[in-house]
């Protein structure tokens, strides 16, 4: 991978295309690009995902809006790395193939947690429901916030509350819509 720049200027659209360039010039050095299962076709900034990046079946790499303006760095530089391995393997194979895991690594991501970096970019993310939990002592703790309701949020198992508040065991779980300056 190439020398990575510690930089304190907040990330730019041009400076994620610039990332973007650099990475592909690398690791086309490694896998050239004709052996590749998915033809990288570019990057674009996106404003509604659930994810930092993503894929398309044509070969557009899709980044998250909310990482401009940040200083999340190296957060970009993994999820752009990570998203041409993809690429580079094709979907056929689950995302944990033992074969994606190895070009991803060839290719320079780096697989630990960047919590800091993540917490920079998600917290500009208006998540429109909290998920909260009814406890039977009869108080609520939020769980997630969540884009969109889907029955999965609703629909824990009991046992997935125990660690809430010790002792106390889940009712059920509501959502709660949030004003657009609650999640932010």
């Amino acid at each position: 991978m190439p020398t990575q720049r510690t930089s304190s200027a907040a990330i730019t659209e041009k400076s994620i295309n610039k990332v973007y360039e650099d990475i592909i010039a690398d690791v086309s050095t490694k896998v050239d690009l004709i052996f590749w299962m998915v033809q990288p076709l570019g990057i674009q900034v996106e404003e509604d995902m659930d994810v930092f990046g993503r894929t398309t079946s044509r070969g557009m790499l899709e980044i998250l809006k909310n990482f401009i303006g940040t200083q999340a760095h190296s957060k970009l530089r993994n999820t752009i790395t990570y998203e041409l391995a993809r690429q580079c393997v094709g979907f056929k194979l689950r995302d944990r193939g033992k074969r994606l895991r190895v070009i991803a690594d060839w290719f320079g991501y780096d697989p630990v947690e960047m919590h800091h970096q993540e917490e920079m970019v998600t917290s500009t993310i208006h998540y429109k429901w909290s998920v909260i939990a009814l406890l039977n002592n009869g108080r609520t703790h939020e769980v997630a916030k969540v884009k969109r309701k889907a029955k999965k949020w609703t629909q824990y198992a009991i046992t997935d509350g125990t660690d809430i508040e010790e002792g106390q065991e889940v009712l059920s779980y509501i959502y709660k819509e949030n004003k657009k300056n609650d999640s932010v």
